[in-house]
């Protein structure tokens, strides 16, 4: 037995009026029910002459027996509507077809065409349950024709009875959102992502991405489609999203992806030591200290200095900082080899530069020594050598 409910979807397939006898015939179509199976049905009427039911509404017809004939095919989707558009792209969205053909259990497939106005050839788009597509790649201010074709267990309806209907992109347009980044790499201190392009160019050709982590002050553009974030805390969880830019400017953001960094790992080396100043038993020393510090505080590293391939001092960065702010009386070393290396613009760096020196001292006089700096952490350890700089000491004084 079936438990008596009431039906409020239903489609009126026919009225007619009967002249004289202010009666009105109607076959109503009514969906949701499953195949080769006995329902009874009643009808009541219904006016609006109050909002109370029991005054509203008349009395129930007589019941009738009816049942439903054996599983049929699906009939077309009843809406398909265009809800946005770009320069590259249409979202559609439909309703399912009003009588399914079966039960309610039985889940039905939806396959999304596209064609060009000028193309006989329709191209599926998609092709599974979902009731909505993004449909991209398209040219801007250009008109397709989409239509939707239904199919159960008992078959497909057929491209030749599916609902189809032109929509058109709209001029050139912001980009839409990229996919979400994906890990690349990682080290204590750096995590490299990557990520595909959009779908929707917005009609416009990518020029470049910004991308940015969650709680951390400004964003950082780049043409390529992978990034480094610098300047990170070791075993930590970072939120990080991208948006991409064209010529009508940036695009909706991608979701976030939650990258995380490694154990603590050394530093990458430092930049190429500049020789400031000499003497007979000293020399000058200035470098960047290294845009990956291994996933420690910068304050917790130090440097080791080496002549020769011989330790000849450590500092810590403190000490490195201060000596960088006084001023020296020696005079100027020419340079042997090139100033410091240029940063990739592809590398984000989350802090300013620090600006230090460390002088090297019981050097001979009138000699030539190869300079090179290491960071050291006592949670990374001891980074690779930077490259070397060459530089003489002069004659004794």
């Amino acid at each position: 037995m079936l438990t008596t409910s009431q039906i409020l979807n239903f489609a009126i397939e026919d009225a007619s009026t009967v002249l004289g006898n202010l009666r009105m015939d109607c076959i109503l179509l009514v969906p949701g029910l499953s195949p080769l199976t006995w329902y009874n049905v009643s009808v009541m009427a219904v006016n609006l002459k109050s909002a109370c039911e029991s005054s509203s509404a008349g009395s129930r017809s007589p019941v009738g027996l009816f049942r439903t004939n054996e599983t049929s095919l699906p009939h077309p989707v009843t809406s398909l509507v265009d809800t946005s558009s770009t320069g590259g792209g249409i979202t559609l969205a439909w309703q399912p077809p009003f009588d399914r053909g079966v039960g309610m259990n039985d889940t039905l497939i939806f396959s999304l065409y596209m064609k060009p106005l000028t193309s006989n050839v329709w191209n599926l788009i998609q092709n599974d349950s979902r009731t909505s597509a993004w449909v991209m790649n398209l040219a801007s201010e250009t008109s397709y024709y989409f239509g939707v074709d239904t199919t159960s267990s008992a078959g497909s309806a057929g491209l030749a009875s599916m609902l189809v209907k032109t929509f058109k992109t709209s001029g050139i347009s912001v980009p839409g959102p990229p996919w979400s980044p994906f890990f690349v790499n990682h080290t204590g201190g750096s995590i490299t992502v990557g990520w595909a392009p959009p779908s929707d160019d917005g009609g416009e050709k990518v020029t470049s991405y910004v991308v940015e982590v969650q709680g951390i002050d400004g964003t950082q553009l780049t043409s390529a489609n992978q990034f480094t974030f610098y300047g990170l805390l070791a075993s930590t969880a970072y939120n990080i999203r991208v948006a991409a830019v064209n010529l009508m400017g940036t695009g909706s953001a991608s979701a976030y992806a939650t990258l995380s960094t490694s154990a603590a790992s050394p530093a990458l080396p430092p930049t190429t030591p500049k020789i400031l100043s000499q003497s007979g038993g000293a020399v000058r020393l200035s470098f960047t200290p290294p845009l990956d510090t291994g996933g420690v505080p910068l304050a917790d590293l130090s440097y080791a200095v080496y002549a020769n391939n011989v330790l000849v001092t450590t500092i810590s960065h403190a000490e490195f900082v201060q000596s960088g702010s006084s001023t020296s009386s020696t005079r100027e070393l020419s340079v042997a080899t090139s100033d410091l290396e240029s940063v990739s613009t592809l590398h984000h760096r989350r802090r300013l530069d620090a600006s230090g020196s460390v002088t090297v001292g019981n050097l001979n006089p009138s000699t030539v020594y190869d300079f090179q700096v290491r960071a050291v952490s006592v949670q990374g350890g001891t980074s690779g050598g930077s490259p070397q700089q060459s530089g003489q000491t002069s004659q004794p004084t």
